[in-house]
């Protein structure tokens, strides 16, 4: 790919997480971005945002996820559709998504490649352009605490012993009565 394929994607895939309101775990997009298509090949990452908002996974934490995903099975397996696609892209900036149209249909039937051996290989300096939309700032200073951090582990649940109820013991008796008046009843030869 290219220094403008990679621009340009990187534009897009900005795009796609500023116009979303993606949570970016207090990082910028163009930090997360770079990280991404350092150790993950470019298409992944674009990918990887459509997936994430297919899923309903509007933080960039889910995208990293679904990236290491990827990355262990060598593939970049997504359930979205390429309809899907084209209508979260449909409300971003027109010249990026004729840009993007243009190489569109073949980037998408090589969408599952097999990852290459070392995805360092492929890193390169990015550069994206600011988008003219401000993305929301939250202004707590609470500090982005990692999810396993604060989970504990999961203790499994075992029921109270059930202490025989007065119901069962009632339901005893009634039966054996039935069953000594049913032996009674019969002839005796």
């Amino acid at each position: 790919m290219n220094q403008l394929d990679k621009n340009m994607t990187a534009e897009l895939v900005t795009a796609l997480l500023i116009h979303y309101s993606f949570d970016l775990g207090g990082y910028s997009s163009s930090e997360l971005i770079a990280q991404w298509f350092h150790n993950y090949p470019e298409k992944w990452v674009r990918a990887a945002v459509i997936e994430a908002l297919y899923r309903g996974r509007y933080k960039a934490i889910s995208i990293d996820q679904i990236l290491a995903v990827w990355q262990r099975r060598g593939d970049a397996l997504h359930h979205f559709t390429h309809e899907f696609e084209r209508l979260v892209c449909a409300d971003l900036p027109d010249t990026l998504v004729e840009l993007e149209s243009t190489d569109n249909s073949k980037q998408y039937e090589q969408m599952h490649f097999v990852a290459a051996a070392n995805p360092h290989e492929q890193a390169s300096v990015i550069v994206v352009k600011p988008v003219t939309v401000k993305p929301y700032v939250s202004s707590s200073t609470d500090e982005v605490r990692s999810p396993l951090s604060s989970c504990s582990p999961i203790v499994r649940f075992t029921p109270p012993e059930a202490t025989t109820s007065d119901f069962h013991a009632k339901l005893k008796a009634i039966s054996r009565n039935s069953t000594k008046k049913q032996s009674e009843s019969l002839p005796s030869d």
